[in-house]
């Protein structure tokens, strides 16, 4: 999904980050519930958790490869 959406937009928000790749399948809040309200064009987005982005996350750094679209030119 990550690697479909890259060349779109690099605003990717999660509920949830699994942890534990063990088998036990432990997963962490993240972002927590997400709205996006849009009024009159203008997108904003709220979540109950972070407010990071998915690509900024240590997750991500972690367990990812940098999709070439969001590598910074």
């Amino acid at each position: 999904m990550i690697n479909r959406i890259a060349p779109h937009t690099d605003k990717v928000y999660v509920t949830t980050l699994m942890i534990d790749y063990s088998g036990s399948g432990v997963y962490e809040s993240f972002n927590g519930n997400i709205v996006f309200e849009v009024v009159d064009g203008d997108v904003t987005i709220t979540c109950s958790g972070s407010d990071l982005v998915l690509k900024d996350t240590e997750w991500f750094k972690d367990y990812r490869t940098m999709p070439p679209a969001w590598v910074p030119s």
